[in-house]
């Protein structure tokens, strides 16, 4: 049976690079800051009101 994780990046998740440049100023977030079980993301979700609009609100775009 498959376990499907959710993994959660602090910013920034691409690298952050100069305007003028190019240079890279910040690399990207490599490791995950948390790991989460769907059962755990769905937890999270419906027990936010706030959350759970806005999760409503992507569904349906």
């Amino acid at each position: 049976m498959n376990e499907f994780k959710m993994s959660l990046f602090l910013a920034p998740i691409s690298p952050v690079k100069d305007g003028g440049t190019g240079q890279i100023i910040k690399p990207a977030t490599l490791k995950p800051y948390k790991t989460m079980t769907l059962q755990e993301v769905y937890r999270t979700i419906t027990a936010n009101t706030r959350l759970q609009l806005l999760t409503d609100r992507v569904r349906r775009a």
